[in-house]
């Protein structure tokens, strides 16, 4: 660095490149040289610094250089860009708009996306993006899709210009800037070249003043770009080589340098700190503004490429390839991929990927990134057709590619004598070479289809010629020792597999044939031996898997086990297929002494199996054979029989499947945006996937679509294979219950040797068929019924058949089966495959294709070991087959066989020479069975009828003993206390419930114009003003059990967090579900007590005659009975309470955080109450039937207990009862009588609202006053209450009607016009009826809880109730005996007698609220109108389909921060539709514990709540801190979730079935329940409170 400040400061200085400085302010350019120099040389960051302020002041010819620019920019307009380019960061979210988009890499950026028009575009949100924004860019997105901001390059139209700029500006700028380029690559390049590393640079500095200079503005930008495509305009000299574009370091003396200023930055950066290089890349992405500019960048990328990821062959660096970004930005555009294949440096691509192929190495770190990263060169450069045409025309670009590919040939290799080659720790680092494969094997694809699809015949043989020249010499000279090696990396093989497949373009044996003669120049001699040595590779790699499952190789233990899960991984790697298509190709035309030998040999490195076959191959006899089987250890000769069974099985697999080849066919869209898609499936596949399929329907009788793919994409098939036209083909579809059964053509349709690569699927479709099939004729497990093997005609596996069986193998397995038929030791699944293969064999010999196979398939020995097998036990499940076989033999040895036989002869002489298959015998034992059936059926009848006859004759309801769940005893209640496990929570729904029934009838009436008092309540009426107070809500599983087994049973769960919210919560110890207390039962004692004077309570006349009479009945009530002993005791002697204990305590966990009722004394009384106040208000939305049969009991039971606490409460506390609610009950009786009493000051008997006191008040009085003087007239004072509540209901729409219909202007509203509009206008009878109803239903139920003379007859009444018309409803209700009477009377005077009221006082309430309503400012309650409407709870109402879901969302913002969500995804609540982030997002706060989700359920709907996720369709369940995925609420036609890579968003539709199972669920509370279901069944849950 030194000698390089010497050198310049003897150079002479140039008369134009003086600069200012500050200080002083001129010097030459030598000083400028050293001044930088040393500034690059200096730690001082300060220094750095000012080499910015000394550009400026250059540029400016001034030392303020801000007013100096601001005076020279004060004219100019500010330019606008053609596209976005801003860069994205980990911070940021980005928009894909899959209709805008040209390729998947696209995204744009949240203003863009703001400001453009995707109106019906399917739009995904990304989170943690990297890259810029593409808006504008016609190479990456659509036209219609760019922002109003970025018109795109074409239609730009610059503002200004370059020559727009001042003059002196753009002059002296032109110069600076270049100079210090220049000057910054001097000093990087003298630096390496003296061996130090470059710690810190001006660029920073530099970027800086080109920032302050204006480089946003396209004025600037252009000048930039203009600067840095030409050379260094003055004399430039530095140490680099320009004619070597693979220099890896400096030396020697400085040159004369030609390259452009791009050109050298691209080959130093490499060379500055890490930060450096990052803004280097942000400031090429930047000027990627300049189109021109950016095809120029485009060219450098590729011919300084190996500067790019500073790669020479020797070394694997450890720092980020920055630059490497530029790739997907650039390559991804089919225009620049053009570019860079045209370019005179395309072949850096194909020569720097052989080159960190070859040298790549697992354990230097980042050596898998790179390889990667310049691989995707080559993937963003064959994006589209065009592109990869030229490629393949491009010289050595196939030869370059299969090089590379060679690489990774036996990559990591085993063998049984030899140690691993890595330990347990390094064993991820070798997986990766699997992802290394997979990517270079599916690219190998796409090249060689894209080949095979040339136009010109002639040009794809050439091509095909080039490429088979290349596979043939990698092959042989691959060596591997290969005797004893072992490896499953073959991607040379794969590749070479998938070369076979697309050139043959077919199964058939003559279209491979051809293909390989034509491409490789073969006879047949040389196709043979080449074919052998391919075959004998593959095979190398399959056996090894095997052997590693059988631990054949024992000193590797299990260490290798993931290589065999890697191997048959078929949803993305595919290596079997590949593999097990090319063992099929290959085998076809080798010859066949060879292939058996070779098959046996090479299939296997375990020695007492190599022992073995080295006897079979010597030609030793059976006896021979036994004896070398027998000599073999226990563990030995069990794995050599298991090595046996595979080789059966492969052979035969290789005979009768080509699932494989079909699964080859498959196109993939991941990577090239041109492909084919995945949903057109060839006819091969179709075929092959039909057989398939109908076999599954075997398995299982019925299959929706998500198990029928997951039951195949274990081994078999990959899940996103579209198997929709196959399945519709051989099956039907029920679109209820969204399965689909086969069509009754194939119900009885099978091939028992279907799913040959699933193993354990096969096993269990054989045990299916077993019991579906059992008894008769049907059931064959060797030959199946009607399959597809024994159809010759066009079945290619058929003439596959014709090549591979050879009478070699069939000696060999005859021989097997002979020699193991004596052997205790092989199970019925080790003769199958042998079995199969003999009846394939005697069948070809059948069809007159294969008789050389008849001397060993159809002799007498053969005949003699099938008779062996029917005396074998083993064989009890194969009679019907082999007694087939044997029949087919004799017809193939008698003199004239007939030419045709069919399957179905076949099985009649089967039984014909079968004595054990005795089909008379099987009759007769099916109809004994059937008659013992019959037998028992007619009994039980008998005993039904008898036992309903004598219940019919007594007539009287047969008592039901009360047993135990858990002790399974009888309980006692009059000795025994027991009771039932409940789940007591928090719910606020009902609240919300008449909230959302309030807005409803604000927006459908239009209340907002009917009074001014309306409209000023309902501007003001929203979820934010409202406050949703909460009570506890209680459900039980109603299983019976004695209190002390429960305390017994009762134990501290061990997942106590991960299941439960809170210690108080346990599982019914018999169904399992979610509990918190144990409700109490005590029908020995206060059961009998109620029912004492029951019937008298019933016939008692009415005492009370007036309201005076009952007003003084209420203040009598409030006086406690003190003769009446209090009942301390239970049933078992004790006085517990534990039930309240833990109501208190739920209060503490569950309430909310302002809610104060757990500190008072009195606690327990105020939540139990509100409790039963929810109860009766929750009939609203859950009717009275549910309450009666779900509720009743458990809240009948706990209104004694409660009594029973209350009576203990006021002896130990002195206190008396609540005079607060007694008093706005006898308010609201004064308020009826008199509008002038004190109590009518400021409220009115029409217009007051009962929901605010009547219902809590009514429950406080119907307990207490069971321990008064006077609790007797309870029933009575209720009836009298709920007659005025109902009066009040009748005058409230009355007076709604006539504030509708504005009547209200008349003179005068009287009473006797009231009752003449009640009693003739029956259009107002039936309004009155529908409003009355839902406050019927809570009397109704308030009736039931606290009036002890109800009969169970009349409960069960109200549990079967069904209604037609609201009168009916009405009327059913009125029989009640808390009425008694019927809508008739009720509509008409008599209702006032009931009321205790008189007209004149009915009058008054008339006159006071006609006269409010004619002043000038009218204050009338809302309530008014909204307490006639019918409270119902709705979900949100949602679109049809998941298109009109996005749409409708996807511009809406989280209500918290105002913003897209950037973690998680957006989701809004069912139940108020907000919307939010799903995590706690940036505006929620740092020290947050709980997400937004989790936070809103608490703070609007009491903790539990239901979202949905809008950006993938699926509910969220949250019942706070607990939270779970639900599932999806959005499916396509078969049940299946959206997942974001579909491409008809409108086929998933709205589960309508699911919604209303949310709502259900929502409105009974049983979120909790379900959460807790799901965490149990799964065993996983998302983390608490993160949502």
């Amino acid at each position: 660095m030194k000698r390089l400040i010497e050198e310049l400061a003897k150079e002479k200085s140039s008369p134009t490149g003086k600069l200012k400085e500050i200080e002083p302010p001129t010097f030459d350019d030598s000083e400028l040289g050293k001044l930088f120099l040393e500034s690059h040389m200096s730690k001082s960051q300060a220094q750095l610094a000012s080499y910015s302020k000394v550009l400026l002041t250059s540029v400016f010819e001034k030392e303020n250089f801000a007013a100096a620019a601001k005076e020279a920019f004060s004219t100019m307009k500010s330019s606008s860009k053609p596209v976005c380019g801003k860069i994205l960061t980990k911070n940021d979210i980005g928009f894909k708009c899959l209709d805008c988009e040209k390729d998947p890499t696209c995204i744009i950026c949240k203003d863009c996306f703001e400001n453009a028009d995707h109106k019906n575009h399917r739009i995904l949100v990304q989170k943690s993006v990297a890259g810029c924004c593409d808006c504008g860019d016609p190479d990456a997105w659509q036209e219609s899709g760019f922002c109003k901001n970025h018109p795109g390059y074409a239609k730009f139209k610059p503002d200004v210009s370059v020559d727009d700029l001042p003059e002196q500006f753009r002059v002296n700028f032109k110069r600076d800037i270049s100079k210090a380029f220049y000057y910054l690559c001097l000093s990087v390049e003298s630096a390496v070249a003296e061996g130090s590393n470059v710690k810190q640079s001006a660029f920073k500095p530099i970027m800086s003043a080109i920032e302050f200079c204006g480089m946003q503005n396209m004025v600037v930008l252009n000048l930039v770009c203009k600067i840095l495509a030409q050379p260094y305009p003055e004399k430039c000299n530095l140490y680099h080589n320009c004619k070597d574009l693979q220099e890896k370091e400096y030396s020697g003396n400085l040159k004369e340098c030609q390259c452009t200023l791009l050109e050298i930055l691209f080959r130093n950066q490499r060379f500055l700190p890490s930060n450096d290089q990052k803004e280097f890349e942000e400031f090429m992405i930047k000027l990627f503004l300049d189109y021109e500019f950016k095809q120029y960048i485009a060219e450098t990328y590729i011919k300084m490429l190996y500067y790019v990821y500073n790669f020479f062959g020797d070394h694997s660096p450890s720092q980020r390839f920055h630059l490497s970004s530029l790739a997907v930005q650039l390559f991804t555009a089919e225009e620049f991929a053009i570019i860079a294949i045209k370019s005179n440096y395309c072949r850096h691509m194909i020569e720097l990927f052989e080159l960190v192929a070859k040298n790549y190495n697992s354990s230097v770190e980042n050596s898998f990134r790179l390889l990667m990263e310049v691989y995707q060169v080559l993937e963003f450069v064959s994006q589209k057709s065009h592109c990869r045409q030229l490629l393949l025309k491009t010289n050595g670009f196939f030869e370059g590619l299969l090089q590379g590919v060679a690489s990774f040939q036996y990559v990591v290799k085993f063998a049984p004598h030899m140690p691993t080659p890595f330990i347990s720790e390094d064993l991820d680092k070798n997986l990766i070479h699997a992802d290394i494969e997979f990517y270079l094997t599916k690219y190998c694809d796409i090249m060689l289809r894209e080949l095979n699809e040339m136009d010109d015949p002639v040009t794809r043989l050439t091509h095909q010629k080039r490429v088979a020249t290349i596979f043939k010499e990698l092959l042989n000279s691959q060596h591997n020792d290969e005797d004893n090696m072992r490896s499953i990396h073959i991607p040379l093989h794969r590749a070479f597999s998938h070369f076979v497949k697309s050139g043959a373009g077919s199964f058939d044996t003559n279209a491979i044939r051809r293909f390989m003669l034509e491409s490789f120049g073969f006879d047949e001699q040389q196709l043979s031996a080449f074919c052998l040595k391919v075959f004998k590779g593959v095979l190398h790699t399959i056996g090894f898997v095997r052997d590693q499952e059988k631990r054949c190789w024992e000193k590797y233990g299990s260490r290798l086990d993931p290589y065999v899960r890697i191997y048959f991984n078929i949803t993305r790697l595919k290596f079997f297929d590949l593999d097990f298509f090319l063992l099929q190709a290959m085998a076809r035309f080798v010859q066949q002494d060879q292939l058996f030998r070779c098959f046996l040999l090479n299939y296997s490195l375990y020695p007492p199996y190599t022992k073995f076959i080295e006897v079979v191959l010597a030609g030793k006899d059976l006896n021979d054979l036994k004896a070398a089987l027998n000599d073999l250890d226990k563990e030995a000769q069990e794995k050599v029989i298991a090595k046996l069974e595979e080789l059966a099985n492969l052979y035969l697999q290789m005979n009768i499947e080509d699932i494989e080849y079909a699964n080859l066919l498959t196109r993939s869209e991941k990577f090239f945006g041109d492909s084919k898609p995945d949903g057109d499936l060839a006819p091969e596949q179709i075929s092959a996937y039909k057989r398939l399929l109908i076999n599954l329907f075997q398995y299982k009788p019925t299959f929706d679509m998500e198990k029928l793919k997951k039951t195949l994409s274990a081994q078999i098939l990959d899940e996103k294979i579209n198997l929709e036209v196959p399945l519709f083909e051989v099956a039907t579809f029920d679109k209820t219950s969204k399965t689909f059964m086969a069509k009754p053509q194939y119900k009885n349709v099978y091939e028992p040797f279907s799913f040959m690569k699933d193993m354990q699927l096969q096993i269990e479709t054989i045990e299916s068929l077993k019991n579906k099939f059992k008894g008769t004729d049907d059931l064959d497990l060797i030959i199946g019924k009607h399959s597809f093997l024994y159809e010759p005609d066009g079945n290619l596996l058929f003439e596959l058949q014709k090549c591979l069986f050879s009478p070699q193998f069939f000696e060999f397995f005859k021989r097997i089966f002979s020699i193991c038929l004596g052997l205790e030791k092989p199970s019925s699944y080790f003769f199958r495959p042998i079995l199969k293969l003999v009846h394939l064999g005697l069948f070809h010999i059948e069809k007159k294709y294969l008789s050389a196979l008849k001397p060993i398939l159809a002799d007498d020995e053969m005949t003699q070991i099938l008779n062996t097998a029917l005396g074998d036990k083993r064989f009890s499940d194969y009679e019907n087959a082999i007694g087939k076989m044997i029949a087919l033999i004799n017809k193939l040895n008698t003199a004239n066989p007939s030419n045709e036989m069919d399957i179905e002869p076949m099985s009649e002489i089967a039984r014909q020479s079968s004595s054990k298959i005795d089909l008379e015998t099987s009759k007769k034992k099916q109809m004994e069975l059937k008659m013992k059936f019959l037998q028992k059926q007619k009994n039980f009848m008998q005993q039904h009828a008898h036992t309903m006859q004598e219940e019919s004759k007594t007539g009287e309801k047969k008592t039901e003993e009360l047993l135990c769940y858990l002790c399974h005893s009888k309980i006692e209640p009059e000795t025994q206390a027991f009771g039932v496990p409940g789940y007591a929570a928090r719910s606020n729904i009902h609240e919300f419930a008449v909230f959302q029934t309030n807005m409803r009838t604000i927006v459908e009436e239009d209340v907002s114009e009917l009074l001014p008092s309306f409209r000023e309540e309902a501007l003001k009426y929203d979820l934010k003003s409202q406050k949703f107070g909460s009570c506890m809500q209680l459900d039980s599983c109603y299983h019976i059990m004695h209190r002390k087994c429960f305390e017994t049973s009762k134990t501290v769960n061990q997942d106590l967090e991960f299941h439960f919210n809170n210690e108080i919560e346990y599982f019914c110890k018999v169904c399992k579900r979610l509990s918190n207390v144990f409700v109490e039962s005590y029908l020995s004692s206060l059961k009998k007590s109620e029912n004492e004077g029951k019937k008298e309570a019933m016939d008692q006349e009415m005492t009370i005659k007036s309201i005076e009479d009952l007003r003084n009945c209420m203040k009598n009530m409030m006086v406690e009975d003190k003769n009446k002993k209090p009942e301390t005791k239970d049933a078992e002697g004790e006085s517990k309470n534990f039930i309240f204990d833990t109501l208190i305590m739920l209060e503490l966990f569950m309430g909310e955080n302002d809610s104060k009722v757990a500190e008072k004394d009195d606690a327990i009384l105020e939540v139990t109450e509100r409790i039963f106040e929810y109860a009766v208000k929750a009939v609203d939305i859950l009717g009275v039937k549910h309450f009666m049969t779900k509720n009743l009991d458990i809240h009948r039971s706990l209104r004694i207990m409660y009594l029973r606490y209350y009576e203990q409460y006021i002896s130990q506390t002195k206190k008396t009862f609540s005079s607060a609610k007694y008093e706005k009950l006898l308010n609201f009786v004064e308020l009826s009588e008199n509008p002038d009493s004190k109590a009518a000051e400021n409220a009115n008997f029409i217009t007051s609202n009962l929901d605010e006191f009547f219902y809590n008040s009514l429950v406080h009085v119907a307990i207490t006053s069971q321990l008064s003087e006077v609790r007797d007239s309870l029933k009575e004072v209720l009836s009298r209450l709920c007659f005025l509540a109902i009066l009040q209901m009748i005058l409230k729409v009355y007076w709604i009607k006539l504030i509708k219909t504005k009547a209200f202007t008349q003179p005068e509203i009287s009473v006797d016009q009231f009752f003449k509009e009640v009693k003739e206008n029956q259009a107002f009878r039936a309004e009155a009826a529908k409003s009355l109803l839902p406050l019927m239903r809570r009397l109704i139920v308030l009736g039931f809880l606290f009036d002890p003379s109800i009969e169970d007859a009349e409960v069960k009444l109200f549990q079967q109730e069904e209604f037609y018309e609201d009168f009916e409803e009405l009327d059913f209700y009125l029989k009640h005996s808390l009425f008694k009477t019927t809508s008739s009377a009720l509509f008409s005077e008599d209702i006032m007698d009931k009321c205790l009221l008189k007209k004149e006082m009915l009058q008054k309430h008339f006159d006071k609220l006609y006269k409010t309503l004619k002043s000038d400012t009218p204050q009338v309650p809302l309530d008014l109108i909204f307490s006639s409407k019918e409270v119902q709870f709705h979900l949100i109402d949602l679109p049809d389909n998941f298109l009109d879901l996005s749409r409708f969302y996807i511009d809406q913002k989280c209500v918290q921060c105002m913003d897209h969500s950037q973690l998680g995804s957006k989701c809004v609540c069912l139940i108020c539709e907000q919307v939010l982030c799903s995590f706690a997002c940036k505006k929620t706060g740092a020290n947050i514990t709980l997400g937004n989700l989790n936070t809103h359920a608490t703070k609007y709907h009491a903790g539990c709540s239901a979202f949905l996720s809008i950006e993938t369709g699926t509910v969220l369940l949250i019942n706070s801190p607990k939270n779970i995925d639900y599932g999806p609420l959005y499916v396509d036609k078969f049940g299946q979730k959206f997942t974001g890579k579909n491409r008809d968003w409108k086929e998933y539709n709205l589960d309508r079935v699911m919604l209303n199972k949310l709502k259900d669920m929502i409105q009974k509370n049983a979120i909790p329940q379900e959460i807790c279901y799901a965490v149990m069944k799964s065993e996983k849950k998302i983390i608490d409170g993160i949502m």
